[in-house]
């Protein structure tokens, strides 16, 4: 089974991520990534950037995006969640049908 990146973060997270994301999928190809995933923090920006480079590189890329989510009664330094969504295979020119997964929210801490 191959490694595959899930948690990546390019220059569109500010002050968290530095480098394009076409320098991160360059950079993934090369050392042999099948694929790579784009989880900015809050922005989608780079995301056409992203599957264009991922197209031209020959390697899979999934889309996500790091939300910060606050549930009543719930810290605020509480674990984050990412969404992540990849294409279906059967995705057609007319439309894209995704499937994304998303955990629910933390279990209650007892105060």
């Amino acid at each position: 089974m191959a490694y595959i990146e899930l948690h990546t973060s390019s220059a569109f997270s500010f002050l968290r991520g530095a480098s394009l994301p076409e320098t991160l999928v360059e950079r993934a190809a090369r050392v042999g990534l099948p694929a790579l995933a784009l989880t900015d923090r809050h922005d989608l920006g780079g995301i056409v950037r992203f599957a264009e480079a991922t197209r031209a590189a020959g390697i899979g890329g999934i889309v996500g995006v790091e939300v910060d989510v606050v549930w009543d009664a719930v810290p605020s330094d509480a674990p984050r969640s990412s969404l992540l969504a990849r294409a279906a295979p059967e995705q057609s020119e007319r439309g894209a049908r995704s499937e994304a997964r998303r955990p629910g929210p933390p279990a209650p801490v007892d105060t």
